[in-house]
């Protein structure tokens, strides 16, 4: 039998577990999706003898292993022939691509194969967007695919897991018009969101705004608020939030009278992402609030 020369120690699925745990946790913080490929491979050459049989897994597992990237994972299953391959940051999209490419290689002829055994290969690919998946059910629904009757080349895509959690979504309106507060309020209220919950709170100041502590938590946060108010004014609300260390989670809309270019100008630069001048049509107060809302789920 052949030598072969391996260049990582695979990892099995109990030791690969603990890794999935730490990697969809961090899912619904960056809202970055991974996908798992599961391959299973139909040696056709021979496969009643054993060492054969062995040779060829392993032939085929050094091929996986100079295909994918570095920041990619391949781990063992625990039935032959068959492997997981975590793919980091990358979408059913980019599995399938993948898998097309692999796929084309070996009917092509590829040089990386050993042209003395014939492979044939069926894989499962599961993008996960969501922490609510258990990686040992994830391995049970590969089983279950993997002992169907799959045709050489056939890929399964696994849809249980690619619906993201939804996300609590902070709405800070900073008004003292208690009428007009109340439209805004109740204007985004209507707003439907498969992927948020949106979490609103209203205040008739600045000062009590920030008071309150409401802006400290970790969520993403819109803010709507006028430039004048009594006491702590848009501005200074504005400055308070931009200097905080995470002040990326803040979509900031400023509402104001002053529709000057030199004003809109130094309210951007200020850190403002959206200039309402007053007034302002609620159809497109609400259509550039979907359009935020839009950007954040992607």
């Amino acid at each position: 039998m052949t030598n072969i020369s391996y260049k990582d120690q695979l990892l099995g699925v109990d030791e690969v577990a603990p890794f999935f745990h730490l990697l969809k946790e961090n899912i619904a913080r960056s809202r970055l999706a991974m996908t798992v490929v599961f391959l299973k491979n139909f040696p056709v050459s021979d496969s009643e003898n054993n060492d054969l049989y062995l040779e060829i897994e392993q032939h085929a597992q050094h091929y996986f292993i100079s295909k994918i990237r570095e920041t990619d994972l391949l781990f063992k299953l625990n039935e032959p022939n068959q492997w997981g391959i975590i793919l980091m940051q990358s979408g059913e999209r980019d599995a399938t691509a993948f898998l097309d490419r692999i796929f084309h290689e070996k009917n092509g002829n590829d040089p990386s194969f050993v042209t003395n055994y014939q492979y044939a290969f069926c894989a499962m690919v599961a993008e996960i967007k969501t922490n609510q998946v258990n990686f040992y059910e994830l391995l049970d629904d590969t089983n279950e695919v993997f002992h169907e009757n799959l045709s050489p080349w056939e890929v399964k895509i696994n849809t249980k897991y690619n619906i993201p959690q939804r996300q609590n979504l902070k709405v800070s309106i900073i008004e003292n018009n208690e009428i007009f507060r109340g439209i805004l309020k109740s204007t985004i209220q209507k707003i439907q969101t498969k992927h948020f919950t949106l979490d609103i709170q209203d205040f008739v100041d600045g000062y009590d705004f920030i008071e309150s502590g409401w802006h400290l938590s970790s969520h993403p946060h819109i803010v709507i608020m006028n430039d004048i108010l009594p006491r702590k004014n848009g501005l200074e609300v504005l400055d308070t939030l931009r200097s905080l260390p995470n002040q990326k989670k803040f979509i900031i809309y400023m509402m104001t009278r002053r529709n000057s270019q030199t004003d809109i100008i130094s309210a951007y630069e200020s850190g403002v992402d959206e200039y309402l001048i007053k007034p302002f049509d609620l159809r497109l107060f609400k259509a550039q609030l979907l359009r935020t809302l839009e950007r954040l789920q992607q």
